[in-house]
């Protein structure tokens, strides 16, 4: 439960939860978890509980987050193609010296982005 980046709640968590209706044990188990922690429920619980609720594989909460995060990472990319500039300067690769900068300086004579194609 709880999520760092989401401290009012996981936006995520509770458009499935919503989709998913939990009852009984399932709604039981949720409510007192987010009780216990004193947080409301993550993307990892509301996976959980959709797996369990639809009898799904073990591996099924980490292979649809991955696929949600990929879906998240071709449309960063696509964004920051079409912009020409980063989405997330902060998070500029390390080979990159000067993170704040828009243009990396191993590249300046291209104005690709910390070594994007031109």
């Amino acid at each position: 439960v709880g999520h760092p980046l989401y401290p009012r709640g996981d936006p995520r968590a509770a458009a499935l939860l919503k989709a998913l209706k939990p009852k009984g044990a399932m709604a039981a188990a949720i409510d007192a978890a987010e009780q216990a922690a004193g947080e409301t429920a993550n993307i990892d619980m509301a996976l959980a509980a959709l797996t369990v609720a639809h009898k799904l594989p073990r591996e099924a909460p980490f292979m649809i987050f991955a696929a949600g995060r990929m879906a998240g990472w071709i449309a960063h990319a696509m964004e920051q193609t079409a912009s020409r500039r980063p989405i997330r300067p902060r998070a500029a690769p390390e080979a990159c010296p000067t993170r704040a900068a828009r243009v990396c300086p191993r590249f300046p004579e291209t104005g690709a982005l910390w070594g994007m194609p031109p």
